[in-house]
């Protein structure tokens, strides 16, 4: 498999790159991202006459690199925790041997190892150079505004962070624009939608075996913040879940799910705050929703199927699929409704966020001010199920984050923004 040719050479990867939605002079919607780690810098929306920067970051973008914060990134082979030692996988008739790597403690692996996705630079490629990307896909994509997408890809080699399999991946951000209905009968206005679509394959010219893929965008969001507002405890935040995965002290997965306790501080399921009835130490929990995202969208599908199909009709379309979360802020308006076809979010808080290292201009940061404290954001990460192949949820084929050389991994991401003054 051929290396595409990068459209644009960044030896950094410090060079933003800026998406917005097409024909509109003051986009609703603008996007900026950067190579490095493929760190979504900012999402500003046009809410009310006002610009609104709806992700916490640091002041300069230079802090990415120098200090891994996991502010927005990408994060990857595998994200989330992984218990340190050694692993076999196997997925139809094929093998691999996974080595973790320590990194937040000596027995846990976090977010793909020392050096995972979110410290790589990516080649961003035209849509015509992607690999991972049907030729139906692709067409699609060639009749958009060019500024409004962007495709990034990277080659991950065998045993890297002790994973096996050389591994390549696609990204693609797209911005995307209204419905028919700008404005909708509730009153709310539609500024625009991202969609955040993830493709991985085993490169071919290996032998064939099987390795784990699981990945996500570590993105905090604010909706107020623009405002002024300190955290994200006003902020209404519904989740469809049926349980929370049990973790031990350390943060690892035990193999169990508890069911959501009606009325508790893990039931999010009709709407709640967030500093409402908030658990000692806040939010770092994986929410199994309570309905399959996946159907017509599978994570996992045979070449064969990919290459003849369009899975990305569906995600630029005004889908009829579930939102299975949705966040709000009464303070600004605006709301962010997510779409995706992943089972599950991890919810984090920003507990360890302690008001070092410094935030943006436009959330009231300079140069030698404070950063951000705890539950200044809240990380809503879509992906699969803590190291799943060890556990009993991650056993049927259809549920297993374990990828072989004869599928594609597909994982889509779309969210909503809206805006309605005194909703």
């Amino acid at each position: 498999m051929a290396t595409p040719t990068p459209a644009d050479a960044d030896a950094d990867g410090l060079r933003p790159v800026t998406l917005m939605l097409p024909n509109m002079a003051v986009p609703s919607l603008a996007v900026e991202l950067l190579p490095f780690g493929l760190h979504i810098t900012q999402i500003l929306l046009n809410a009310d006459g006002r610009s609104n920067d709806v992700l916490i970051g640091p002041l300069d973008n230079r802090t990415h690199r120098d200090k891994r914060g996991f502010l927005n990134p990408v994060v990857g082979r595998y994200c989330n925790r992984l218990p340190v030692g050694s692993f076999q996988v196997e997925k139809d008739g094929e093998k691999g041997e996974v080595k973790t790597i320590a990194t937040e403690s000596p027995t846990v692996s976090l977010h793909g190892g020392p050096s995972g996705f979110d410290q790589r630079i990516w080649t961003r490629l035209p849509p015509s150079s992607s690999l991972n990307f049907s030729p139906r896909e692709r067409a699609r994509l060639a009749a958009l505004d060019p500024d409004s997408l962007a495709i990034f890809s990277l080659t991950s080699p065998a045993g890297d962070q002790g994973f096996p399999g050389t591994l390549y991946t696609e990204v693609l951000f797209a911005c995307l624009t209204f419905p028919r209905h700008p404005i909708r009968p509730s009153g709310e206005i539609d500024l625009g939608q991202l969609a955040i679509v993830y493709r991985s394959r085993l490169a071919p010219g290996q032998e064939p075996l099987a390795t784990p893929v699981n990945l996500t965008q570590h993105w905090g969001f604010n909706l107020s913040a623009s405002g002024g507002a300190q955290s994200v405890n006003a902020h209404t935040l519904t989740i469809r879940s049926a349980g929370t995965i049990d973790l031990t002290p350390v943060f690892l997965a035990t193999g169990h799910i508890t069911p959501t306790a009606k009325g508790g501080p893990y039931d999010h399921t009709t709407g709640k705050e967030i500093g409402t009835n908030t658990p000692q130490g806040g939010y770092d929990e994986f929410y199994v929703f309570d309905k399959p995202q996946a159907e017509g969208q599978p994570i996992h599908l045979p070449l064969t199927a990919w290459q003849e199909g369009d899975l990305l009709g569906e995600i630029f379309a005004e889908s009829a699929r579930e939102k299975p979360v949705t966040l709000y802020s009464n303070e600004s308006g605006i709301a962010a409704e997510f779409q995706t076809n992943q089972p599950g979010v991890q919810l984090y808080t920003g507990e360890g966020l302690d008001g070092s290292g410094t935030k943006k201009r436009i959330h009231g940061g300079a140069p030698g001010g404070p950063g951000y404290n705890k539950r200044a954001a809240a990380f809503l990460e879509f992906h699969e199920p803590h190291a799943a192949w060890l556990h009993p949820w991650g056993a049927k084929p259809d549920a297993s984050t374990v990828l072989s050389s004869k599928e594609m991994y597909h994982n889509f991401t779309k969210v909503i923004f809206t805006y309605k003054h005194d909703r």
